[in-house]
C-alpha cells in the first residue's frame, strides 16, 4: 500500500488549484474548484502495492518516483520525460524537490529492501549518494519553500537540510538534522502493537502537518499539526543548541500539537508551495466517516468523501 510506507502520496500543482494524488486506483488529478477527478497514465506500470512518490518542480512539472526512474510530467503538453534512472539494480520509491536550489532528493530500495538516498543537483543526470549519520531512513521527507527538510525517524519529527560537509570533517553530501518533535508513541505491550509515529510531513507557513501511523503495521493513525520551530544550521550543525534549549523546544512542540482526525491508511497529506493550503484525508469527528479536507489559510473545509477518489469502491 502506498500510504502505509513512508512515501509522498499527493502534491499540489503550482497554481494550488489542483492536487495530484497517488491512490489505489492510480495517479489522479483532482480539480479543487470543480471537484472533478481524472486519471493520468503513469510513465511506467503503476502498482499500488509497491512504493512510489510524487513531488513538484519549480517549473510546475509533476515528478514521479516509480519503478526504475524519476519521471517528469508536463501538465501543459501532457507528456512524460525521464529525469534520471535509479542507480544499479534498485527501484525509485520516493522523491522530494527542493525549490530553493532546484535539486531532487530521492529514495531507492533494492531487492533486499535496503534503502538508500540520492541527490540530483539541478541540471544533472547522474545522482550523488546522500549519506545518513545516526539515522537509518527518512520517513515521509519533504522540503518547504525555504529549502528546509522535514522527515520522520523512529516515530519522531526531525528537521534539517542537505549538507556538503568540508573535507576536514566528513567529505560528501549528508542529511544533517535534529529531532524537533518527540511524537513517537511507543510501548512493549504483550498485546497487539499500538506504536505510532511520524510517517509523512507537510510544512504550511508556521505549522507542520504530520500523519502519525502505526509503526510496522496498519489500522491506526491520526492527522496532526504542530508549530514549526525556527532553527538555523551552519555546516550541518544547529546554531545555539544546548540541552536546556532542546528540552524547551520539545516542550513547546508538544504543547502545540493538535489532533485533526483519525486515519490509519491513505493520508494524501501535502501542502501548497505558498503554505496557504493543506490537503489531507481524515475521519470526521462526529460521524467517523472518512472525508477529504482542504485547509485554506487556516480554515478547514470539506472537499468530499472517499468516493471522490474512488476509495471503497
Amino acid at each position: 500500500m502506498v500510504s502505509l510506507a513512508n512515501c509522498a502520496e499527493a502534491v499540489f500543482s503550482l497554481n494550488e488549484e489542483t492536487v495530484f494524488v497517488l491512490s489505489p486506483k492510480g495517479l489522479l488529478e483532482l480539480d479543487l474548484a470543480t471537484k472533478t477527478v481524472h486519471a493520468l497514465q503513469t510513465p511506467t506500470k503503476y502498482n499500488p502495492d509497491t512504493d512510489s512518490g510524487v513531488t513538484l518542480s519549480n517549473a510546475g512539472y509533476l515528478l514521479f518516483a516509480g519503478n526504475d526512474r524519476i519521471s517528469a510530467y508536463d501538465p501543459g503538453k501532457k507528456n512524460w520525460a525521464t529525469v534520471c534512472r535509479a542507480p544499479g539494480e534498485t527501484m525509485c520509491t520516493d522523491v522530494a524537490y527542493n525549490p530553493v536550489d532546484g535539486s531532487i532528493v530521492f529514495q531507492t530500495s533494492n531487492r533486499k529492501g535496503v534503502l538508500e538516498y540520492w541527490l540530483l543537483p539541478k541540471g544533472a543526470i547522474k545522482p550523488l549518494q546522500l549519506r545518513l549519520r545516526r539515522i537509518e531512513y527518512l520517513a515521509g521527507f519533504t522540503f518547504d519553500a525555504e529549502g528546509r527538510l522535514y522527515f520522520g525517524y523512529a516515530g519522531d519529527l526531525w528537521t534539517g537540510m542537505v549538507c556538503s560537509i568540508p573535507e576536514d570533517k566528513e567529505n560528501g553530501n549528508w542529511i544533517c538534522g535534529i529531532r524537533v518533535g518527540p511524537l513517537a508513541d511507543l510501548e512493549t505491550s504483550f498485546s497487539t502493537p499500538t506504536n505510532q509515529g511520524v510517517r509523512s510531513t507537510a510544512r504550511a507557513k508556521e505549522t507542520i502537518y504530520v500523519h502519525l501511523l502505526r509503526l510496522g503495521g496498519s489500522g491506526w493513525g491520526k492527522i496532526a499539526s504542530l508549530s514549526a520551530p525556527a532553527i538555523n544550521f551552519t555546516d550541518g550543525e544547529p546554531q545555539d543548541d544546548t540541552l536546556e534549549k532542546r528540552f524547551a523546544l520539545y516542550q513547546d512542540e508538544l504543547k502545540s500539537i493538535r489532533l485533526l482526525g483519525e486515519n490509519g491508511s491513505y493520508g494524501f497529506l501535502c501542502s501548497s508551495r505558498s503554505g496557504k493550503r493543506v490537503f489531507y484525508r481524515a475521519a470526521e469527528p462526529d460521524t467517523e466517516k472518512m472525508k477529504i479536507w482542504l485547509v485554506n489559510d487556516g480554515k478547514r473545509e470539506e472537499v468530499g468523501d472517499d468516493s471522490l477518489l474512488g476509495l471503497g469502491q
